[in-house]
């Protein structure tokens, strides 16, 4: 998960580590948030992403 607006590790940046890791992944990016605030900027969404993921890999149900 990353914010569009992340000024401390831009978006191009974040694809670039995206791209590198070789595990399984999803990548999310919120509109127009910045670094380390996706929470609060949207709790439902944040936490939607967050336990699909964790359904997708197999900690939850």
């Amino acid at each position: 998960m990353h914010g569009s607006a992340d000024t401390l590790v831009p978006v191009n940046s974040m694809e670039k580590l995206y791209t590198a890791c070789p595990s399984y992944k999803k990548l999310h990016i919120f509109p127009n948030v910045q670094h380390a605030v996706a929470i609060a900027a949207d709790p439902n969404e944040y936490y939607n992403v967050l336990k699909q993921f964790l359904i997708n890999i197999g900690i939850m149900k």
